[in-house]
């Protein structure tokens, strides 16, 4: 019975240790502000739009955030009423706040494995909307969404199945440890 606690308290700890590894940060560099032009031409999506939702998943050891807006007006890229945004937190990453207002600058997500994932970041022209008003001027007047999406259920995606993953992990490692420890009668 000893062993068995032992073990238990091994992958216990063992886990939580996993977990709360630190993870490496570097300081982010912007060589200099682009222009309303400049960004407009090197990003494939530009909208304004009320950030609805935002979710964290850890996913190859980093955690992303995922914000899904509700767009407003459009002038570069899809014509959907929604768009959700996927960033590795890190010093260059923007902070989105649920509720508020944006105009966003955003390209293909090079850092995550899913391609059609767009990212933003603080050397972008992203920026709370009430402080974009440069940006509006200069961009004009916009469109509005074309395409009415509903995309709040793939802000859950497989995090709540890989949870369900560990369980079973865990029962086989303390079944091994058991039958390894066990008493040899």
């Amino acid at each position: 019975m000893r062993r068995l606690f032992v073990l238990a308290l091994f992958v216990c700890v063992s886990l939580i240790a996993f977990m709360a590894a630190p993870s490496v940060s570097y300081a982010c560099k912007c060589d200099r502000q682009l222009t309303v032009a400049e960004n407009l031409e090197k990003s494939s999506t530009v909208f304004a739009g009320k950030v609805i939702e935002i979710k964290e998943k850890k996913q190859a050891g980093v955690v992303v955030e995922m914000a899904l807006f509700e767009v407003e007006r459009i002038w570069k890229g899809p014509t959907d009423s929604q768009i959700i945004l996927e960033s590795i937190q890190s010093s260059c990453s923007f902070d989105f706040r649920k509720g508020e207002d944006y105009i966003v600058y955003a390209k293909p997500n090079a850092e995550l494995k899913n391609e059609a994932a767009l990212t933003t970041g603080v050397c972008d022209r992203t920026a709370a909307l009430e402080k974009a008003d440069e940006d509006l001027e200069l961009l004009g007047k916009g469109s509005t969404p074309e395409k009415i999406v509903d995309l709040s259920g793939e802000l859950n995606g497989p995090g709540l199945i890989m949870k369900f993953v560990w369980i079973p992990i865990v029962g086989v490692a303390a079944a091994f440890g058991y039958w390894i420890w066990r008493p040899r009668t």
